[in-house]
């Protein structure tokens, strides 16, 4: 987006190929996180262990510029009234600046999970 800062405009595309000005003053701007979750994903499996498990995989970039030594990720998941079943969490380790890790990882299994969210709880 280019802007003119003496009106307090930006320039903007539409996905038309057409293109505008706006007001600097509605335009909001979002701070990259450090850490983000690239992709993630679960799945039930009835048949790992004696009561089944959850196994998660996350992928994690650093945006950072420089090395992360360790990411704490949490994983929640919950029945189909939003019950929270079970909260457990996992670390990756050793990103280097600009780069993604991934990490598969293993929770209990109750039987009645519906939703799972995961997020990034700390990192150092």
């Amino acid at each position: 987006m280019q802007q003119d800062l003496q009106g307090g405009w930006a320039k903007g595309n539409l996905g038309s190929g057409e293109s505008g000005w706006v007001s600097t003053k509605v335009l909001e701007t979002k701070p990259i996180p450090l850490v983000e979750i690239t992709s993630w994903n679960w799945v039930k499996d009835r048949n790992f262990g004696t009561n089944g498990s959850i196994i998660w995989t996350v992928e994690v970039r650093n945006n950072t510029g420089g090395p992360i030594q360790s990411v704490k990720l949490n994983l929640t998941t919950y029945d189909t009234a939003d019950n929270v079943l079970t909260s457990d969490f996992t670390y990756v380790s050793g990103i280097p600046a600009g780069s993604t890790r991934s990490i598969k990882s293993y929770a209990t299994y109750f039987g009645t999970e519906e939703k799972a969210r995961v997020s990034v709880e700390s990192y150092r």
